[in-house]
């Protein structure tokens, strides 16, 4: 099963520039979401 999910990269950016600086600013969306789906689950597109 598919599962769609929208972000918004601006506050997402922005929030963890505020709360963690500089550390943050260079998560990889895509590995995030393939470790937070289940098994079950498919990752569409990022």
């Amino acid at each position: 099963m598919g599962r769609g999910s929208l972000r918004d990269g601006f506050s997402l950016y922005h929030g963890l520039k505020t709360k963690h600086g500089r550390k943050y600013l260079w998560l990889n969306l895509q590995e995030l979401a393939l470790r937070l789906i289940k098994p079950a689950q498919q990752l569409i597109e990022v």
